[in-house]
């Protein structure tokens, strides 16, 4: 007889099994595809870079922990519940949902618990999956700073929540005292600490309270028994912590004001209130169903009496500040002064009045007139960068290898120079067949580095006399140029030499790499270097070599960026030598978010630029030497992280005469003293005395060359730009700004004002042009 019984012995697979490997393979393949592509690049980085490297890595592991664990963990052992095992186990049951037995396992979030030990290993899974997406190397740095116990401003951050609510004077006395200690942990700790903490509510009040309510409901629909009171409680409290924590981080905001502590206390109270609100439902929805009109008219209430109160103070403040701006906004302006000349170094900047006479010079005193003025006259940047670069480019004759990518003004012994540096070019006539060849193995560096020409005369100068190495290895090329994009390679046992001259490469640059790691680098290796290391020279482009180095800096700016030119522009590096070497001096500029400082900006985002330093970059070796110039908390930070390592505040005497203040720096320092040069609050709020730079070219760029400004015992190498007043638009200059560059002064910045009532009147350098041009 036909046993029906053991009608279907076949074993079903079990779909939530399956689900459950499925997900664990595919992290895993996830995680090995993602250590595999990068595992052979982690080992030659800390083989060739060492602890240059790991301390960043450092860094950024430390960071990312702590932040995906104030994002991620939970630590609620008694509820256990997890947003992604619940999904799982959703997605599982939605699978299985042809099987009689898994009809009506739907079950709601709020009943789903993961057992302790899966619970906790979750946990630590999270915070390693997430760790490097959270990562934050300038708060990694901070912290760890923090942890060995050095001052980050932490004491003194409580202030901040008293100041919407102090009586704030008419000078920047209050700002210096409660704002300024607090700016290292205002710009390096707390900014990544709101935005864990914000996510984790979005998370886990948010998302999970969402997920919740759907999930509440959909059980309860199938049971015909809908709790409706019970769906509004989670809503209030989802409300009410977003609408809580929008006051507290205004706390954290730029802009504060008379109206500020008004919006606050009724954000915090609207806030309180909807999370009392819904905890007080969710007990009442053990039996009420449905919210009553009471209820309804309770909240409303509530809603209407917060917002009219403190809507109508500040109302009532805007009215009156309309007609006593002085009186009311004055004393924020002046904060707002005080702290922006802390933040960009506009304290340290000398005003001086220049009230020039006109000329009046008789014939016969011209001759003597000149002599006098022979140490300035005889040193004139007559040739442009234009003019220079056409003839040193034909230097570079019929070579199709060589191009050149920047141009710069140096100065050696008190003489300026238009100094043209090259990078290797890939010829046009290489065949596609042999890209990968010439890529790698011929074209690797500049054989001629630099051409340079005398800046007053235009005459060419044999550069061996300043720069004796010039073969360059490491430099600036640009997006896609050689150094960029290309890595070089040698084999290391050979006796003929591939690369342009036929030179051997004897530097320290660069890494051995031995088969079958040399495999997993480049496939091409395990057919033409199948038994033999190769030397692999990799981030050749000075700009990259940093930023893998050193990501605490800034490589890149966007200054004069508009929608039609957004392009931005890498921070400059110029060649200097120390008679035997060629180095790289690129400066080492620190953007430190300050976004939560009070007063730091009129917007809701700032942030401010520290110069910390130098590198020093080794054109040949690639080597790199850091030098810390700057005396600010960032500075001190990075200097007592780094100097076991090499950092140092020494610099070395043949760099002194070499070393220039970062145009970057300039260029910005004058663009928030164009508008906080203002000091007093009623011309501030006018605007009628603000400045701009008197250029109308596409590209800012200072004006550098020697010259002896008023107050100068003799010429000096300066940095100089020409401004303006703003509004009205006006051909006449304010005046002009200079900044030092000799090491025991470097970046003294002097501001040369022009009295309005002046009889003389310069105009600015484009009108000039077009007038010289026009006669």
């Amino acid at each position: 007889m036909w046993d029906t019984y053991n009608e279907d012995k076949t074993p079903r697979a079990d779909i939530g099994r399956v689900v459950r490997i499925a997900v664990f393979a595919a992290i895993g393949v996830i995680i090995f595809g993602i250590v595999g592509n990068q595992s052979v690049n982690l080992l030659l980085n800390v083989e060739e870079f060492g602890e240059f490297f790991t301390k960043p890595l450092y860094y950024s592991t430390l960071s990312g922990l702590i932040l995906a664990a104030i994002v991620l963990v939970r630590v609620n052992f008694n509820v256990r519940c997890s947003l992604t095992w619940y999904g799982i186990k959703m997605l599982i049951n939605f699978l299985k949902r042809g099987d009689y037995e898994s009809r009506g396992k739907m079950s709601r979030y709020s009943e789903f618990q993961m057992g302790k030990m899966s619970f906790a290993l979750w946990q630590l899974t999270k915070m390693a999956l997430f760790a490097p997406i959270f990562g934050n190397i300038m708060f990694g740095m901070a912290a760890d700073y923090a942890l060995q116990g050095k001052d980050m401003g932490l004491n003194s951050i409580g202030n901040i929540f008293a100041i919407p609510f102090a009586d704030i004077p008419m000078d920047g006395s209050y700002a210096q005292k409660n704002v300024i200690p607090m700016f290292p942990a205002l710009t390096l700790l707390i900014p990544p600490l709101l935005a864990a903490v914000g996510l984790r509510m979005l998370l886990y009040v948010g998302v999970s309270g969402a997920v919740s309510i759907v999930s509440q409901y959909a059980v309860d629909s199938k049971e015909s028994k809908p709790k409706f009171l019970s769906y509004i409680s989670t809503i209030e409290i989802i409300a009410g912590a977003a609408i809580f924590w929008i006051g507290f981080n205004m706390f954290f905001s730029t802009n504060i004001d008379y109206n500020t502590r008004y919006a606050i206390v009724g954000a915090m109270t609207l806030g309180a209130a909807f999370i009392s609100y819904g905890f007080v439902d969710r007990r009442q929805a053990r039996v009420i169903i449905y919210p009553t009109k009471r209820h309804m008219y309770s909240r409303l209430f509530t809603v209407a009496v917060v917002l009219g109160l403190a809507g109508s103070m500040m109302i009532v403040n805007n009215s009156i500040a309309d007609t006593r701006k002085i009186e009311w906004n004055g004393p924020y302006i002046t904060q707002q002064i005080e702290i922006n000349h802390y933040m960009h170094g506009l304290d340290k900047i000398r005003v001086v009045n220049y009230d020039v006479a006109q000329p009046s010079i008789s014939s016969s005193a011209i001759k003597s007139t000149v002599e006098q003025n022979s140490d300035v006259l005889n040193n004139i940047r007559l040739w442009d960068e234009a003019n220079a670069k056409t003839r040193l480019e034909q230097q570079l004759g019929q070579r199709s290898d060589l191009s050149f990518f920047d141009f710069d003004i140096l100065r050696f012994d008190g003489s300026m120079y238009w100094t043209g540096t090259t990078v290797p070019d890939i010829p046009k006539s290489v065949a596609s067949k042999d890209a990968w060849f010439n890529q790698h193995f011929i074209y690797t560096h500049s054989d001629v580095g630099m051409k340079m020409l005398e800046a007053d005369t235009g005459n060419i100068v044999d550069e061996s006399q300043f720069f004796n190495q010039r073969r360059t290895y490491y430099g600036e090329s640009g997006d896609g140029g050689v150094f960029s994009t290309y890595w070089s390679a040698y084999p290391v046992v050979g006796t003929r030499s591939e690369e342009v001259g036929g030179v051997f490469y004897n530097g320290t640059g660069g890494v051995n790499v031995s088969p079958p790691l040399s495999w997993m680098f480049e496939p091409n290796f395990m057919i033409s270097y199948s038994s033999t290391p190769v030397h692999v020279m990799r981030y050749k482009d000075i700009h990259h070599r940093m930023e893998l180095l050193y990501p605490y800096f800034v490589y890149e700016f966007c200054f004069d960026c508009t929608p039609n030119y957004p392009k931005p522009k890498a921070v400059e590096a110029i060649p200097v030598t120390d008679g035997t070497n060629t180095y790289w001096l690129m400066p080492l500029v620190a953007a430190l978010n300050t976004s939560n400082v009070p007063w730091s900006s009129a917007t809701s985002t700032s942030f401010m630029l520290q110069l910390v330093g130098y590198s020093l970059i080794d054109a040949y070796e690639g080597s790199v030497q850091i030098i810390v110039t700057g005396d600010d908390y960032f500075s001190m930070m990075f200097l007592e992280q780094y100097k076991d390592i090499g950092a140092t505040r020494e610099v070395p005497g043949w760099l002194a005469d070499q070393i220039r203040y970062p145009e970057e720096m300039f260029i910005w320092q004058i663009s928030k003293f164009n508008t906080y040069h203002v000091t007093d609050p009623k011309a501030y709020i006018e605007t009628k005395d603000f400045y701009a730079v008197a250029d109308d070219s596409k590209e800012l760029a200072p004006h550098y060359s020697f010259a002896k400004p008023p107050g100068f015992e003799s010429p000096e190498f300066v940095g100089l730009q020409t401004l303006k007043l703003k509004e009205p638009q006006s051909n006449s200059l304010v005046g002009y700004m200079t900044v030092q560059n000799d090491l025991e002064n470097l970046g003294k910045m002097t501001f040369y004002s022009i009295p309005t009532n002046s009889p003389v009147k310069f105009i600015n350098p484009s009108n000039a042009k077009d007038t010289l041009t026009a006669s």
